[in-house]
């Protein structure tokens, strides 16, 4: 959509024009990483009768403001919490996917608030009081979809927390600790599922007792594996308003209904309502799949996927459990025809299937997920006590005289 709003790329004249491998090198990316730029629209290439991609020509100024542009994004916000470089997600300096086979949520989420990846044990038991005021807010809103029924929680329980305004790193990792032990439990009463196995015991054991899904220890290791999954991605639409959020020195509880906010958009976490309506809707195996495939950062795939899926595609569910059985008819049908790889949506969608949630809590398990790295880009901005305050370029008319 981008690449349509750009003016069709023109040599002007005596401007020299460079290579693709000669772009590459200016740019100091591989080959591969400067198409994708080309074809998100972040660059232009100029063919000229039906080059292919190797066969176009950059403008070398363009080049160098793209560089430009580049050094002054790093500027604005930097961070040590995660990674999306080289077609790898990683958590302070360890590979998500590796991590995410082996450790708790409690112990992600502690690498990244902390760096370091904690014991794994379990955290604080919820007590029922502590959240009667959220569920009654939650339940003045019927038939709220569960993201929205969220920000009705994380605001409730905020009022009902008087230490939320600690701003150094300790206190807003115990404030998170409450908040997200608090709206796990405050979900199970809202949904009916029994508030006791989810105020007690691990994370992804309470997040699959509030959520209404199977139980067992195969079930609880899919949760598991995917609230790690979940928990960071880089500075992506959610993350950066939750940053904002906390430039203003707004507490953990109103970076993370930023957050919630913006994830609940159909280009951001509502992708993941929209891909699991049309893997749950009847279809043929042939059926194309219009959403949740090809990422714009993972050229050779979205590593978050691949485990969700085979962790799926092992799950023993009940007889007539046909929409996972769909799922996995028309992956196979889509990577026989060389379909793009699918995204983290897909692999929600099939893990949510297999745990047997109902439709629309795929997106609620990656909101759950993803508040520990709302959290992380907390505390390392309260930490610079910085304002992010972007500039805009202004194009409207002219200013009047006088």
């Amino acid at each position: 959509m981008l690449a349509a709003m750009l003016p069709r790329a023109r040599p002007k004249r005596d401007e020299r024009l460079l290579t693709s491998r000669q772009a590459a090198e200016r740019l100091g990316v591989k080959l591969e990483t400067l198409y994708a730029y080309v074809a998100r629209g972040l660059l232009r290439g100029i063919a000229k009768n039906g080059a292919s991609e190797q066969g176009r020509r950059y403008a070398e100024h363009e080049l160098d403001g793209f560089l430009a542009r580049r050094r002054w994004s790093r500027r604005v916000v930097a961070s040590a919490v995660s990674s999306t470089d080289g077609g790898r997600l990683v958590y302070r300096g360890r590979d998500a996917v590796a991590l995410a086979e082996r450790a708790s949520f409690e112990q992600v989420a502690s690498l990244l608030w902390t760096g370091e990846l904690g014991p794994a044990g379990d955290w604080p038991e919820v007590e029922t009081g502590t959240i009667e005021s959220a569920t009654r807010a939650a339940r003045a809103v019927p038939g709220a979809p569960p993201l929205v029924a969220m920000q009705v929680l994380v605001a409730a329980l905020a009022v009902a927390d008087d230490t939320r305004q600690g701003m150094d790193a300790g206190s807003v990792g115990a404030t998170a600790v409450r908040l997200i032990t608090r709206l796990v439990a405050a979900l199970a009463v809202v949904r009916g599922t029994p508030v006791a196995r989810s105020s007690r015991g691990p994370m992804a054991a309470r997040v699959l007792s509030a959520l209404g899904g199977r139980p067992g220890p195969a079930s609880k290791r899919m949760t598991e594996r995917a609230l790690a999954l979940s928990a960071e991605h880089e500075l992506n639409a959610s993350t950066f308003a939750a940053r904002v959020a906390a430039s203003t020195e707004a507490d953990p509880y109103a970076v993370v209904g930023a957050g919630i906010a913006k994830l609940s958009g159909p280009k951001h976490g509502g992708m993941t309502d929209r891909v699991d309506a049309i893997f749950r809707a009847p279809s043929s195996p042939d059926e194309e799949v219009p959403l949740g495939f090809g990422h714009p950062l993972y050229p050779d795939g979205d590593p978050r996927a691949p485990p969700l899926l085979a962790a799926a595609r092992r799950a023993v569910v009940p007889d007539g459990a046909l929409a996972l059985e769909g799922v996995f008819a028309r992956l196979d049908a889509m990577a026989a025809r060389g379909r793009a790889a699918p995204t983290i949506d897909v692999g929600l969608v099939a893990t949510s299937l297999a745990l047997g949630l109902e439709p629309g809590l795929a997106s609620v398990l990656f909101a759950l997920g993803r508040t520990a790295g709302w959290v992380a880009h907390a505390i390392e901005q309260y930490g610079t006590g910085e304002l992010i305050r972007p500039r805009a370029r202004y194009v409207g008319p002219a200013p009047e005289e006088g």
